[in-house]
């Protein structure tokens, strides 16, 4: 965890945080804080036991729709989980694997797939299987290797397998090859990231004509190459490349494809003839084929999803529907879109926000989430999913793309991250008063929600303006930026140095000053605040000692906090996501009214 003492004197500012020992997260001390936070926690649990058991089944529902049953692809099935990055693979024969990545060479011989390892931890381990002529019997695992990343990737018409080799947690530095052959096959390294550049980390972008790219970037700028018989072919640098054929890509969102120059490019495939643009946070979906100008088929308040393994097919979630899917072979056409119950907004601003409502009440709270980070589109195609317990209790949900999000172009990234964080957090601010008026919904009935980055974007705005919400609902926040920036011995700090600024810079140093909310929390430590917060021993993004740390300068008794083992970065299920809103419910709506009945009953499930 690199210098633990309480002072840290960087020879043009110095400051001093007293609970800097709990950043060993270990020890006697470090044990009983999260006991008690826990403890403190549970308790509050047990006093809502009904309404966390009605909430749990309220989200199971609304997830298991028709439409979000698993995809099939060469003998196995695949689906993802609802709150990860994991997606479970289930083969006829029943063996199931929980991996970030999997791919199959074309001869359907071989499986391999980034699996996450035990407890927790964001590290992976890569299996190889050989596949039966005989469709129903298990594959045979053929190969492993450790210490390697969340990608792969075979190459076309071969054996070959790509994949990523990591020297430190988060860190993926290294392109590998491996061959099937006699015992263990061929291990073979095609690139290591010089010395030098310790903030890149190494991406695998799979290419519809069965090609394999590889991306080296910095979170900022991107340089792409392709992998060849003995290394690879390094062709184009940008802010965002998109490879589309061996000798085909577009770079920073922009193409001569018929598109609206005012629209930056998303994604884009050759073989199934579509593009898909966003502005202000609004997608386009188009169709290809007249070089002058494309057609514009379907607006969309959400997500596009797309495997170039499967270029035909687009997969939407709308904030307006139920998800959907896209198939533009020959005459598109759409799996049937099922409209929500509920009343879904645009506003757009100071910056893009997507609002969900029931119809006809008067709103009883306000959750806000948003997120701002790493050029990152803000995810709002699924908020009904997500919040649907306090949807039905007639709640407003709304996500503010802010910016410093990727829900617009490079200008609109750039303005919020960095030395101009502190926009993004004004920006919020301002959402969140507007949002207030629009619907009439006090202060202490409104909350804010961030998970990771976006925890340092919604905690740096209650500091800001304390008493500008009532709640505060975060999971693995990132809280204790000042720190944390400036402990190099994090890989991190340095990996992502060009999104939050590099500890040895005054300027970048100084700007995170200005935000880190462990720096500017009041006096009274928002006694008046109900806070609700998850982490876990496993997080190697944000490590748990910085959210206990943010939790106990806080004061009163109405702050929980939840230290969790074995579940990572990503700690949300169903079950925890019901407790923390039921906890967060019954702390901003101490007591339901026959209109809060009302409302539930018009929109249950």
């Amino acid at each position: 965890m690199g210098d633990t003492k309480s002072i840290r004197d960087l020879g043009y500012m110095a400051w001093k945080n007293d609970l800097s020992w709990m950043e060993a997260q270990e020890g006697p001390r470090w044990d009983a804080t999260v006991e008690k936070g826990n403890k403190h926690f549970t308790t509050a649990l047990a006093k809502v036991r009904p309404l966390i058991r009605t909430f749990t089944r309220e989200l199971e529902h609304t997830s298991s729709k028709p439409s979000e049953t698993a995809s099939s692809w060469r003998g196995w099935s695949s689906k993802s989980e609802v709150f990860s990055p994991v997606n479970i693979w289930t083969h006829k024969s029943g063996l199931t694997l929980r991996t970030w990545d999997a791919d199959m060479d074309d001869r359907q011989t071989l499986f391999a797939a980034a699996i996450p390892v035990e407890g927790g931890y964001e590290r992976f381990r890569l299996q190889v299987f050989k596949m039966s002529s005989t469709p129903n019997k298990t594959p045979t695992l053929i190969h492993e290797v450790s210490h390697v990343g969340p990608y792969v990737a075979f190459l076309k018409k071969s054996s070959t397998l790509i994949y990523l080799g990591s020297d430190k947690d988060t860190r993926y530095n290294t392109v590998c090859t491996w061959n099937p052959g006699h015992e263990t096959g061929t291990i073979t390294t095609l690139y290591t990231i010089p010395d030098g550049q310790g903030d890149n980390n190494l991406e695998i972008r799979r290419v519809e004509d069965g090609s394999v790219a590889i991306v080296k970037t910095d979170l900022v700028t991107e340089s792409m190459g392709y992998v060849i018989h003995n290394g690879l072919s390094w062709v184009a640098e940008g802010s965002h490349l998109i490879p589309l054929a061996h000798d085909t890509w577009v770079k920073n969102g922009k193409t001569s494809l018929g598109l609206p120059s005012d629209e930056y490019l998303e994604s884009l495939s050759l073989k199934g003839r579509w593009a898909v643009t966003r502005s202000h946070g609004i997608r386009t979906i188009w169709k290809l084929g007249n070089v002058e100008k494309a057609e514009a088929m379907v607006f969309v308040w959400g997500e596009v999803a797309n495997d170039v393994r499967e270029p035909e097919k687009l997969e939407v979630s709308d904030i307006r529907y139920e998800p959907y899917t896209i198939h533009t072979t020959g005459r598109w056409s759409l799996t049937p879109t099922k409209p929500h119950p509920f009343i879904c907004s645009y506003f757009n601003t100071k910056a893009p926000c997507f609002v969900v409502h029931a119809s006809k009440t008067k709103p009883t709270g306000l959750l806000i989430t948003a997120y701002g980070a790493y050029g990152t589109p803000t995810k709002v195609g699924n908020l009904i999913k997500r919040w649907r317990p306090l949807l039905n209790r007639g709640w407003v949900v709304a996500s503010v793309a802010v910016p410093g999000s990727g829900d617009h172009d490079n200008g609109w990234r750039h303005a919020g991250r960095g030395v101009n964080r502190q926009v993004a957090v004004d920006t919020l601010c301002e959402a969140v008063r507007d949002l207030q008026e629009e619907f009439g919904v006090p202060a202490k009935a409104t909350a804010l929600y961030g998970r990771s980055a976006g925890g340092l974007l919604v905690a740096a705005a209650v500091n800001k303006e304390p008493g500008l919400v009532g709640g505060l609902y975060m999971e693995s926040p990132f809280v204790d930026g000042l720190r944390t920036l400036t402990n190099l011995d994090l890989p991190l700090s340095v990996i992502e140095s060009k999104e939050f600024g590099l500890g040895t810079n005054p300027t970048e140093v100084l700007a995170m000053a200005q935000v880190s909310p462990m720096e500017h929390i009041p006096d009274d430590g928002h006694s008046r605040l109900l806070v609700v917060v998850r982490t876990d021993m496993a997080d190697l993004e944000v490590y748990p000692a910085e959210v206990v740390k943010y939790m106990t300068r806080l004061k009163g008794p109405n702050k929980y906090v939840f230290v969790s083992k074995d579940r990572g970065h990503f700690t949300t299920d169903f079950k925890s996501r019901a407790e923390d809103l039921a906890i967060l419910y019954k702390g901003l709506s101490p007591s339901r009214d026959s209109r809060t009945r009302k409302v539930r009953k018009a929109n249950s499930v």
